[in-house]
């Protein structure tokens, strides 16, 4: 099985949490969320939605 992502989760201060996701080719983002798993969308979203909505003109 090929690992296509590195994800790792940290808590902030004043319970925020933060995901950063690394892809396989080294694209790095960063998610801030109230729990883990919104923490994770966020990260999620600005990995696959955001470069796709730049390169649809």
């Amino acid at each position: 099985m090929i690992k296509l992502w590195d994800i790792k989760l940290y808590q902030k201060k004043k319970g925020k949490y933060k995901a950063v996701i690394i892809n396989n080719i080294g694209k790095k983002v960063e998610g801030i969320g109230k729990n883990p798993r919104e923490a994770y969308g966020n990260a999620e979203v600005k990995l696959i939605v955001k470069p796709w909505l730049k390169n649809s003109d």
